[in-house]
């Protein structure tokens, strides 16, 4: 949190932004709204371990005019407490005003099916 605001603030703009650190709901909204501050049109968003907390759910929510997939992972070793044993990541594009995305198919209601482990939150 002390880092990457201003590491992002010294570029014009970003294709591409990874979450995978700390996964609490808090720094996986403020990481993923420091990074669409300066993705470009077009750029995408990916966030690892989804199910463990409601960070990236609240973000595509706030963002559901964009496109977006949740996906499943496959681990080297199952983890029973996980979601499907395996857990979630996701991906979302931002799309330029009045330009529909072209690489990303919309994930508007992956989250009415989608059963996130809340007991697990990071």
């Amino acid at each position: 949190r002390r880092r990457l605001p201003g590491l992002l603030a010294s570029l014009e703009s970003i294709d591409l932004f990874l979450h995978d650190s700390i996964h609490t709901e808090y720094n996986t909204r403020f990481e993923l709204e420091q990074a669409w501050s300066v993705l470009s049109p077009g750029g995408v968003l990916v966030a690892d371990d989804i199910d463990l907390n409601w960070g990236w759910h609240n973000f595509a929510r706030a963002h559901s005019d964009h496109s977006f997939f949740v996906c499943s992972a496959r681990p080297l070793q199952p983890d029973p407490s996980r979601f499907a044993a395996a857990g979630l990541f996701g991906i979302l594009q931002k799309s330029a005003p009045g330009v529909p995305s072209q690489i990303l198919t919309s994930g508007t209601d992956v989250f009415k099916t989608t059963q996130f482990n809340t007991n697990r939150v990071a």
